[in-house]
């Protein structure tokens, strides 16, 4: 659909194939209806010089918004997923945060411990051994039950409409859920409030268009690298034939 408040401007908005932030701000963009072409960017290669250009940190999410007014053409940057988020709820018809300042400003509190829980899940990554993985996993199940009760009433809201919680959340909740199909163990539980909201958001038409093509192998190759419990999972895992099926399904 297309929506009148941004169609003179086009985007474009670089990724690296796995990275949770970029897929936030193209899960917002897809559930706005907003156009733009998504390019992606091999971490490990050297930067292309067209990326050094837009992002001299070598950072993503980048989004470059390109304002057309007949025959000229002005291009602007912008950085960080929150910033992005939040510029596209400022240009869109259907705004997705409160217009009162003070109301905004509590939104974005109650939200903060959306970026705690993906840095407890970075920490889940490297645990070596599968004790070590149990008691972290334990851990950020109890921030999710903490998160929870914080975040009731947006819950309600955003259930039938989508909002800056849905967009934030959603690829923290689908890497927990690729983490217990892998592994076996369970962390975000189906029957909670929570547990029934993330599944769901990720099996949404929109949010499955963030997932590219190499998503799971790219994945499962990050995992790996960790020489971690998680990566001895994830090498057991992946020598199925039908693996990526199987991930896959998650979303269905």
């Amino acid at each position: 659909m297309e929506n009148s408040a941004v169609k003179e401007k086009e985007y474009l908005l670089v990724s690296f194939s796995i990275c949770p932030y970029v897929q936030k701000v193209a899960f917002c963009m897809q559930q706005l209806g907003v156009d733009y072409k998504l390019r992606y960017i091999n971490p490990y290669k050297e930067k292309p010089d067209w990326f050094v250009d837009v992002s001299p940190a070598g950072k993503v999410p980048v989004l470059v918004v390109v304002e057309k007014d007949n025959e000229i053409k002005d291009q602007k940057v912008l950085f960080e997923s929150s910033v992005i988020l939040e510029y596209l709820n400022d240009v869109s018809n259907n705004r997705f945060m409160p217009d009162d300042s003070y109301e905004k400003a509590i939104y974005r509190i109650k939200l903060k411990s959306v970026e705690s829980l993906q840095s407890q899940l970075g920490g889940l990554f490297s645990q070596e051994s599968e004790g070590l993985f149990s008691e972290k996993a334990d851990l950020i199940r109890c921030s999710i039950n903490d998160f929870e009760s914080n975040i009731v009433d947006i819950l309600s809201d955003e259930k039938e409409n989508a909002g800056l919680l849905t967009f934030a959340s959603a690829p923290f909740f689908f890497v927990i859920r690729l983490i217990e199909q892998i592994t076996d163990y369970e962390i975000l539980s189906s029957k909670s409030l929570i547990g029934k909201f993330a599944n769901q958001i990720i099996s949404s038409d929109t949010f499955k268009q963030t997932i590219c093509e190499s998503y799971y192998s790219d994945l499962a190759s990050f995992f790996s690298a960790k020489k971690s419990f998680l990566s001895e999972r994830t090498e057991r895992f992946t020598a199925s034939d039908n693996w990526e099926k199987q991930l896959s399904l998650l979303v269905e």
